[in-house]
């Protein structure tokens, strides 16, 4: 029996002793890579810094507008089909006939590009340029979710235009449709969410397509008649047209050209 207690105490030495040695080893282990670490981390926090603070001074850069661009604020949809308004800026200048378009994060990147195509080709038509000899610089300045697309076409046109001529453009004015290669206006839709978003940034005047001033509603109708003893209601949605001058409380022009447009953003 002693010699069992013996053996199982001389055991337990060697398995405390071992503990001791793997704890030590494990401290010497977690020092020696953790000084380092805790070195590289500085480093990568101040490379960190360093890039946050370039990143700023970029997106300020962009954010600076040329003295001689011209601005429109335009209306828009988020994601959630909210209104929401963008600033355009569009800059001419001489040169060889190129066009620059910086519309960031913009939704319907292709449908924009599109617009500007046929917003140059109207105003070209307009005004009589050629515009092989001009540079048009496009930025759009809009929310991570705005959604551009044919609806900012007509802005667009009236922009080019005044960019080449050199035209101040009314601020209280704001204008949406898509804009035709004849210098036509053409439909688009969610009129009474982007009247809203105009009357909300201090626009008084708010352009929209021929036969886009009024919006189609749907009012609840309930009918109840009794057959047999027995009532037997029926629901019906019945279209009501709706005013959306009345409905915003913004004045809503109809316009079918984009000459006729510009008669209310330049006076």
């Amino acid at each position: 029996m002693k010699k069992e207690i013996q053996k199982l105490r001389k055991e337990n030495t060697i398995l405390f002793t071992a503990t001791i040695i793997l704890f030590i080893l494990f401290l010497s282990v977690f020092f020696l890579s953790v000084f380092p670490l805790q070195t590289n981390s500085n480093k990568n926090t101040n490379t960190h810094a360093n890039t946050n603070t370039e990143t700023q001074q970029i997106q300020t850069n962009e954010k600076q507008i040329s003295e001689s661009a011209v601005l429109l604020n335009v209306p828009a949809i988020d994601r959630k089909g909210n209104g929401v308004s963008v600033v355009l800026s569009v800059e001419a200048e001489k040169g060889t006939g190129k066009t620059l378009i910086d519309i960031g994060s913009l939704y319907f990147f292709t449908d924009t590009q599109e617009s500007i195509l046929i917003a140059k080709k109207v105003a070209s038509d307009y005004t009589g340029l050629n515009l092989n000899d001009y540079d048009l610089i496009y930025d759009i300045y809009a929310e991570a979710d705005s959604i551009g697309g044919p609806s900012a076409g007509a802005a667009l046109t009236i922009a080019t235009i005044a960019a080449l001529q050199n035209l101040k453009l009314e601020e209280d004015v704001m204008i949406t449709g898509s804009i035709l290669s004849n210098g036509g206006i053409g439909d688009v839709s969610s009129i009474s969410a982007k009247a809203l978003a105009a009357k909300q940034i201090g626009a008084s005047i708010f352009l929209v397509p021929e036969e886009q001033s009024k919006e189609i509603s749907y009012e609840t109708q309930r009918k109840c008649e009794t057959k047999n003893y027995r009532e037997i209601c029926t629901i019906d949605k019945i279209p009501v047209e709706v005013s959306i001058e009345d409905l915003v409380g913004i004045k809503v022009i109809e316009v079918a050209t984009i000459q006729e447009a510009l008669s209310y953003f330049v006076k």
